[in-house]
């Protein structure tokens, strides 16, 4: 399974655009779990690039919505969702502990996958430092390397014989 735990306390990862929903969700949940002492995590969710490479913006607005549906069947009534780039979906869970966050990602991970979807699944867990802001980077760069990794190993770089590396 691809699930990670993010990378580092830096919250390296993609920062979202300032007034999108996804940064506007994470700033409502941050202040709702810390004023009632809640846990919570983030779940990323891509989905792979066959999936969605040729359709138009349109098609792949429908595509994302029949994506959140599916991935709704993972979610607790208190979880919210947002599309946090083509291709890529977020998920607040709260109330949350760190083991039942890494469990539901599992669980959404194979349930996802059993129902023909090419995804990967990566989780962090909200921290009192830089709260589910930071959580939400460190998935997003946990998520950035498990992609990676997979790319490489679905495309190979050739190996070249001395020969070939003196004709180029």
């Amino acid at each position: 399974m691809s699930t990670a735990a993010g990378t580092d306390s830096t919250g390296q990862g993609h920062d979202p655009p300032a007034g999108s929903y996804w940064s506007a969700l994470l700033a409502d949940e941050e202040e709702r779990v810390a004023r009632y002492g809640l846990g919570a995590g983030i779940l990323l969710v891509a989905f792979g690039r066959e999936l969605l490479h040729h359709l138009d913006d349109a098609d792949r607005l429908l595509a994302e919505a029949r994506i959140l549906g599916l991935i709704d069947r993972h979610l607790g009534w208190t979880d919210r969702t947002a599309v946090v780039a083509p291709g890529r979906l977020g998920v607040v869970v709260v109330p949350s502990t760190a083991a039942d966050l890494a469990r539901r990602a599992a669980l959404m991970h194979h349930g996802l996958r059993e129902r023909g979807l090419d995804v990967e699944v990566a989780y962090a867990y909200r921290r009192d430092e830089g709260g589910l802001r930071a959580a939400a980077a460190r998935a997003d760069a946990a998520l950035d390397t498990v992609l990676a990794r997979r790319w490489a190993s679905e495309w190979p770089v050739p190996v070249r014989t001395d020969e070939e590396r003196r004709r180029y």
